[in-house]
C-alpha cells in the first residue's frame, strides 16, 4: 500500500472543488496508522480568521491577506516533525509556488496529491454534497483543473494521485 510522507513534507492537494480533497485527507489522517503524524491547514479557517480581523479594521478582504496568512499559518506548521497538508481549493500556480517556497524556505520537502476524476465522476460527488455547485461552476472547475493538472506533473518532482475509488497512487513509482 502506498503511504504518503510522515514526516517533514509539505502536501499540496490539487484537484477541482468537490473532488474529495478534505474528505479523503481527514480520513487518511484518521486512520490508527496516521493518527499524529499529520497535520491540516485549512485555507478555509484561515481565510474566516482573515475576515474577522479585517472586519475588525473595517477594511476588505484581499486574496493577498488570505495567502500571505495562510503561507503563515503552514510554515508555522513546518517547524514541527510532522507532515503538513494544506487543504484549500484551486490553487494556482503562483500560489503552489508560495507554498513551495515556504517548504523549502523551512528545509522541508514538498510533493503533490492530484486528485485525478472524470467530468462524470466529479458531477455524481457533487450531486452527493450538501451544498453542490452549480452545473456553471462545476463545468468551470473541473476546465480549470484540466489545464492544471498537466502543469502539477512538472512542477512537482513527486507526484502522488488518488482515484475516483479513494486508492492512492505513487507516480515516481510508476514512472
Amino acid at each position: 500500500m502506498v503511504e504518503l510522507p510522515e514526516k517533514e513534507t509539505l502536501i499540496i492537494p490539487v484537484g477541482p472543488s468537490g473532488s474529495g480533497k478534505t474528505n479523503f485527507f481527514k480520513g487518511y489522517i484518521d486512520d490508527e496508522k496516521h493518527k499524529g503524524k499529520y497535520e491540516i491547514v485549512s485555507f478555509d479557517e484561515v481565510r474566516e480568521k482573515v475576515e474577522k480581523q479585517c472586519k475588525k479594521e473595517k477594511r476588505e478582504v484581499t486574496e493577498l491577506d488570505v495567502m500571505t496568512a495562510f503561507c503563515e499559518a503552514v510554515e508555522k506548521a513546518l517547524s514541527g516533525e510532522k507532515s503538513v497538508i494544506a487543504d484549500a481549493q484551486n490553487l494556482r500556480y503562483d500560489q503552489r509556488k508560495k507554498l513551495k517556497d515556504v517548504a523549502e524556505h523551512c528545509r522541508r520537502g514538498v510533493c503533490a496529491v492530484v486528485f485525478d476524476l472524470k467530468k462524470e465522476e466529479l458531477e455524481e460527488r457533487n450531486r452527493q454534497r450538501e451544498n453542490p455547485m452549480s452545473q456553471e461552476e462545476l463545468d468551470e472547475a473541473f476546465i480549470r483543473f484540466s489545464n492544471e493538472g498537466a502543469k502539477v506533473r512538472n512542477e512537482f518532482t513527486h507526484v502522488y494521485t488518488v482515484d475516483k475509488d479513494g486508492n492512492l497512487r505513487d507516480e515516481e513509482r510508476e514512472r
